[in-house]
Order: C-alpha cells, then structure tokens, then sequence
C-alpha cells in the first residue's frame, strides 16, 4: 500500500467510523465536564508522567522509589491514571473508536509515521516533562509497529475495548497493593510496575487529546490534517501503547 492510498484509508475510518462514534459521544457529555474537568484530567497525568519520568531515570531498584517518594504522592499517581483511563474508555471505548482501531489495526500502523502526528501531541508530551517530544514521538510509533503482533494477539479475546477496561482495574489494583506492601512491609515489583505505567500514561494522554480533537471540543481553529490523520495516528499509537504498558504492568 502506498502513502496516498494510506492516507485515502485512513480518512475513510475517520469519516465512517472515528468522527461519527467520538461526535455522538461529545453530545451525551456535559460542558462543564469537557471544558473543566478533562483538561484537569490530562493536567493530572502530564503531572504524574513528569514523575514516571524521574523515576525512570534515577532510580534502579524498589528500595530507592519507597525511600524517596510517599506512598501518598505514588498512589495519586496511580490514581491520576486510573481517571485518565476512565476518560479514555468514555471517549474511546464507549464511543466504539476502540473497535474500529482494532479491526484496522493492521493497516493503520503499518503506513503511519510519527511524522504524520499533530504539534498538539508534542505540546502535551513536552507538558509531561518530555526534553524531545518528537524523538518521543517516534519512539512510541516505533514501538507499537513493533508489538502490532503480539497485541493483536495477546488483545484478541475480548477484544481491545474490554483489555482497556481491564486496565483501569489493574491500575487501582495496583495501588492496593502497594498500600498493603507497605503496611505488611512485604516488597512489591514496584520498578517493573513504572515502565508499564509509563506507557500506560502517555497513551492514555494520547487518546484524550485527539480524541477530544476530533469530538470538536477544542474552541480553536485547527488544520484538517491535524483533525483527521494526524488524530487518527495518535488514537492508534496511543491505543497500542496503553495496551503495551498494560502488558508489562501485568508482568507478560
């Protein structure tokens, strides 16, 4: 397939099935949820995604991440990704996004390019702390054409709508067992738990941000590309990069 006939097939999934599911989904919110509570919401989680990052990068054992950071400031952490989550399964699981993502999978991730992703994706990633959004941004790309295979199997039963639900519950579950590992003193995998958290929160805010592009709750005039294969783009590789980390979480 060439890169026109990419693009041709990727403005078709956004015109039949993306636009169609995430408009509908838009009308059923309530304003004051839209406009206040979910750019808190991707606040949070460029909050949390600034310490998933400190945490990657200095600290090497579990030891090391209990001495430095509260359990307080580790669980709202968690807790900032399970509402990121729940935004997501609003916007992209409830509205059928997730669906349509799966069933063109393939096909989408094999044509798209970091490059083909808007400047809103690297504004929300240097917001999360990122010193180079676009190496990010090929970064999490890359990635996801490299797992494409095992997600679409590991995913396949049940489906990545159901996988995306799950994952809220793995998160929350998490979080109780960090609390209990504390009071019991017992040593939990806590640096293995942080890269799949990281995927987790950078897809999460993917998803957020282009979904809520194309549902047209942004007040400012944006490129058609931007609002068409570029969040087409995002909502796949955000999609495939919480199912990544929700892998990892889950140690598989």
């Amino acid at each position: 397939m060439t890169k026109d006939e990419w693009r041709k097939t990727v403005k078709h999934v956004y015109e039949r099935s993306l636009l169609p599911g995430l408009a509908r989904r838009a009308h059923r919110l309530d304003p004051f949820e839209y406009f206040e509570r979910c750019p808190w919401t991707i606040h949070r989680l460029a909050r949390a995604m600034r310490g998933l990052r400190f945490i990657d990068d200095y600290f090497d054992d579990d030891d090391e991440i209990t001495a430095a950071f509260t359990q307080s400031f580790l669980g709202e952490t968690l807790d900032s990704l399970a509402d990121g989550l729940t935004w997501n399964k609003r916007l992209i699981v409830d509205s059928g996004v997730a669906d349509t993502v799966q069933k063109h999978f393939t096909e989408l991730v094999d044509g798209m390019d970091a490059e083909d992703m808007p400047e809103e994706d690297s504004a929300v990633l240097r917001l999360s702390g990122s010193a180079d959004p676009a190496h990010e941004l090929s970064a999490i790309v890359d990635r996801v054409k490299t797992e494409k295979e095992a997600i679409l199997r590991r995913y396949s039963e049940g489906g990545f709508p159901l996988s995306l639900r799950r994952a809220i519950d793995c998160v929350l579950e998490r979080k109780k067992q960090l609390e209990s590992g504390e009071e019991s003193g017992n040593k939990l995998p806590v640096k293995r738990w942080f890269k799949g958290l990281g995927g987790i929160c950078q897809g999460t805010m993917l998803t957020i941000v282009d979904g809520t592009l194309v549902a047209g709750m942004w007040t400012i005039a944006l490129p058609v590309e931007s609002k068409t294969i570029g969040a087409v783009v995002s909502i796949t590789s955000g999609i495939g990069s919480i199912l990544t980390g929700f892998g990892e979480l889950r140690g598989e």
